[in-house]
């Protein structure tokens, strides 16, 4: 008597869902979106109905998003604040989408020299020409939420931040150091108009 082989007939060679040597590699632009590409890529679909699809099935803030940032590592957030005229009315003519890309660790030190040091170059250095939201925490214990800045350069133990081309064209005048210790957030973040 022969024994049965539990799931014998359930088991059944399945496709490889990466491309093998011989496959074309999917193209750059789609990388983030992996599912769309498959069955773009599966059903032979024109380049023209694929970018109709994507329009209408990606939301806006990931587009702009990608547009903005291209690939970083980064966690979605949902819904920021953006003020219009004042820091403490919400806009009525854009919403603002934010990307977590450093979260300091919940702690309960009050000093400074205490904090953990867990921000690095490896985090910052991606982050370089783009426009950030950065939480940080001053020597003093004061927590400061800045507006919009823009990452310069990324150094081994602080990066260098101004106030990007928007107030001051092409140059780093009114730019500033923050050290990696007092960091407490950073976020990406992409206004959308309503």
């Amino acid at each position: 008597m022969e024994w049965p082989v539990l799931g014998r007939n359930r088991a059944q060679p399945s496709k490889r869902s990466f491309p093998t040597e011989e496959e074309p590699r999917q193209s750059k632009k789609r990388h983030w979106n992996m599912k769309l590409t498959i069955v773009f890529r599966a059903k032979a679909v024109p380049e023209e109905l694929q970018k109709m699809i994507e329009e209408f099935a990606i939301p806006k803030q990931f587009q702009h998003f990608f547009k903005k940032y291209g690939t970083q590592r980064a966690h979605y957030d949902g819904r920021g604040f953006v003020s219009g005229w004042h820091p403490r009315i919400a806009s009525t003519t854009r919403d603002r989408y934010i990307w977590c890309v450093f979260a300091s660790p919940a702690f309960s030190m009050t000093s400074y020299r205490l904090l953990p040091k867990t921000m690095t170059m490896e985090t910052a250095k991606p982050l370089e020409g783009h426009m950030v939201l950065i939480v940080y925490r001053k020597e003093s214990g004061h927590i400061t939420r800045m507006d919009p800045k823009r990452v310069v350069y990324a150094a081994k133990d602080s990066m260098h931040v101004d106030h990007g081309p928007i107030f001051i064209p092409d140059t780093t005048a009114g730019g500033f150091t923050l050290s990696y210790r007092g960091v407490i957030s950073i976020d990406l973040f992409v206004d959308v108009p309503r």
